[in-house]
């Protein structure tokens, strides 16, 4: 058994971590592992050598190396650091695999979460000091030789290895958290996925079962988040997970909840929102700019009939317009030349003409 500072890691009463951080903090439990093997001093020290931390995974760091040995879980170091979960469960995969921290989940009736040891230098009391064993590259012996059709042997077992992790049947206690937190609050476990999977099988539903499970249980979880489950009597449901299960083992599926929204519908329609807004903003640009370029042609079009009064026939299109207007029209400008301006009548029409003659687009 590894041991820090004298003391013998213990997950049943939290003896042997030097303290407790956020006590009373509870995460549902994950599934015992065996105790990580501490690094010596100097593989510690080539690897924080050799490694660039970034600005959260330096926090993390020095976050274990403030507390040494502790018991805490990730949603205080979140809280603490103010750096988002996920973020957090991969800088303590990456500190655990680089040597600098030792983990192991931990769980009694009070805390529940992770024990951690800080393994770098700062240590109040020193280290075992291990030796290395290399470790034996059977991938590689088997790559080299490996000559038949197909996939090599240690890629199948790669693949297949992949697939389990990956799958809904093998989820811990802290994926659950993480993919549906109320669900996982109400008690739900991996065994209870594995007896629904075993349900499915039997009544044949071998088409996604994994896809109607977690649909069932984003349904669920969002009934959980908004309030209390009340099942076809009207009756509140005092036991969700039993009640989801129900669900699952006899029906093959879970009824979806009125008012819910699937994740990717929603997100498709916020797609579709956004696109609408922009398409808008961009309609109401085109307005705008053909409204300005009205208002400058309206302008440049004033602008030449108060030439046209003031200059008359000295004007270079004063044939051209003159020749356009009426004889009632051209009798009334000889008396008054500012009826091309003053004249509602006489201003539309000749605008119209010089409109024609510049090659301005009608309005």
């Amino acid at each position: 058994m590894d041991s820090h500072n004298g003391h013998s890691p213990d997950r049943g009463n939290g003896q042997g971590a030097d303290s407790v951080v956020g006590q009373g903090t509870s995460l549902p439990d994950t599934q015992p592992v065996d105790t990580l093997a501490a690094p010596s001093e100097p593989v510690f020290i080539l690897r924080q050598n050799t490694m660039r931390w970034t600005a959260n995974q330096g926090k993390v760091l020095g976050f274990f190396r403030q507390y040494g040995h502790c018991i805490t879980n990730l949603r205080v170091i979140v809280e603490k650091l103010g750096i988002p979960y996920g973020t957090v469960r991969h800088i303590i995969r990456r500190l655990s695999g680089a040597g600098c921290i030792r983990t192991k989940p931990y769980n009694d009736a009070s805390v529940q979460g992770i024990e951690v040891w800080y393994c770098g230098p700062g240590d109040a009391a020193p280290r075992p000091v291990m030796t290395a064993t290399p470790p034996v590259d059977r991938a590689g012996d088997e790559q080299a030789e490996w000559t038949g059709g197909g996939q090599p042997p240690y890629m199948e077992r790669k693949i297949e290895r992949e697939n389990k992790n990956l799958s809904i049947w093998n989820l811990s206690r802290e994926q659950i958290h993480e993919l549906w937190p109320h669900v996982c609050e109400a008690g739900l476990y991996a065994s209870t996925l594995r007896d629904v999977k075993e349900a499915l099988q039997r009544q044949g539903i071998e088409n996604q079962p994994e896809k109607i499970v977690a649909q069932s249980l984003r349904f669920l979880d969002w009934q959980l988040e908004k309030g209390p489950i009340i099942d076809q009597r009207g009756n509140p449901v005092e036991k969700p997970i039993c009640y989801w299960r129900a669900s699952m083992m006899r029906n093959g599926y879970y009824q979806k909840p009125a008012g819910y929204t699937d994740p990717e519908e929603q997100a498709l329609r916020q797609l579709v929102e956004e696109e609408n807004a922009r398409n808008a903003a961009r309609r109401a640009l085109r307005e705008a700019q053909a409204e300005k370029e009205k208002q400058e042609r309206l302008e440049e079009l004033n602008a030449m009939l108060r030439e046209l009064a003031d200059r008359t026939t000295d004007h270079p299109l004063w044939t051209e317009v003159s020749a356009k207007w009426t004889s009632h029209t051209r009798r009334e400008i000889e008396n008054n030349p500012q009826a091309i301006c003053n004249s509602p009548g006489i201003a539309a029409t000749t605008r119209v003409v010089l409109r024609g003659l510049l090659g301005f687009i009608s309005d």
